[in-house]
């Protein structure tokens, strides 16, 4: 569980992930109350993904239910994920590529897909 309180709202989410063998199901239910808003959303998270030694995939939906008014501000949206990590010239390196389609917003859909390409570079070392 993880509560967030920010300066206007909060919000709070109850997650629960299960896996095995390179496999994963990740469920998060999530409430945030905008105090200083017209709008709270009641949203879902949901994942299957399979992780690999080197390359990953990852299925995802989102749901938000907006929850204060008689306007249709409820979205949602699915992403598809691939990645390949591991070592280059000593450096932990991550690639991730990925879209999201079915966007819907306000009772509307949105025609364009959203790509997206994330590169991650780090290294660790001791102090």
């Amino acid at each position: 569980a993880y509560e967030y309180t920010y300066t206007t709202e909060s919000e709070s989410e109850i997650g629960l992930t299960i896996g095995f063998g390179g496999f994963a199901f990740n469920y998060t239910d999530g409430d945030d109350d905008n105090s200083g808003a017209s709008t709270d959303y009641d949203y879902d998270v949901m994942s299957i993904s399979w992780s690999g030694e080197v390359f990953g995939a990852t299925y995802g939906r989102y749901e938000a239910d907006e929850t204060t008014s008689a306007a249709n501000d409820d979205s949602e949206y699915d992403w598809i994920e691939v990645s390949a990590s591991g070592e280059v010239v000593g450096l932990d390196v991550t690639l991730v590529v990925g879209t999201t389609h079915n966007v819907e917003a306000g009772g509307v859909s949105d025609a364009s897909d959203d790509g997206y390409i994330f590169l991650d570079i780090s290294k660790s070392f001791d102090l």
